[in-house]
Order: C-alpha cells, then structure tokens, then sequence
C-alpha cells in the first residue's frame, strides 16, 4: 500500500523533542535571564498545567496557565514581568506545537480533491 505524501510534513511537529519533554523549562530562564534551578523550574511548570486541567472548561486554558505560572513564580521570589515572559514562552511552545494540526485539513481536502477529480 502506498503512503499519502504529506502526511509526514503534518506530523513532524510532534516527533519534534521540544514538543516531547520538559526541556523547555530548563533552559527558558536561562535564555530569559531568570536566575531559577531545575526544581524550582518543574515546580512551576507543573503548577501552570495543573492549574490548566483543573479549569478545563476555559478553552486552552488562557489567562489560567499565565496567571498560576505568576502565583508560582511569586513563591520562588521571582517578579511578575519574568514570570509572564516564561509563561509566554510556554505558550509558545504549545503554538508551535499545534501548527502542524492547523496544516492538516489543508491536506485532507487537497487529498479529496485528488480523489473526486481522479473518479
């Protein structure tokens, strides 16, 4: 059986390894210039995307990542501006991430296309 082209340009996205781990958050502050170590940085990590699950009723959980990545931040003495430009980058992280997905109907109706000319 043949394999459709383009379906692997859609998918890369999530073969990618910062879409996979928490990488992200450990090297985030030290491009950001946030004086935070490994745990501090899962910590808050994991507060951002508890506090996400928990009010999942909000699509994306915007404003409720930024703001318990704010609340964590302040536990561990860091100030609001590098606390919102971490969540930034976190947010960033699952844009990109999502991109592909964005492509992926793009594919589909050129595919049916395809198939209805093709008949």
């Amino acid at each position: 059986m043949r394999e459709r082209r383009g379906g692997g340009r859609a998918r890369a996205g999530f073969r990618e390894p910062a879409c996979s781990g928490r990488g992200h958050v450990a090297h985030a502050p030290l491009v950001l210039g946030i004086p935070l170590d490994l745990f501090p940085a899962i910590v808050i990590d994991s507060a951002a995307y508890a506090a996400r699950a928990i009010i999942f009723f909000i699509p994306a959980g915007l404003a409720v990542q930024e703001g318990a990545l704010v609340l964590a931040c302040a536990a561990f003495g860091i100030g609001t501006v590098p606390a919102l430009a971490l969540a930034l980058v976190l947010r960033l992280r699952d844009v990109i991430c999502g991109l592909p997905l964005l492509y992926w109907p793009l594919l589909e109706y050129r595919h049916l296309a395809r198939t209805k000319a093709g008949n």
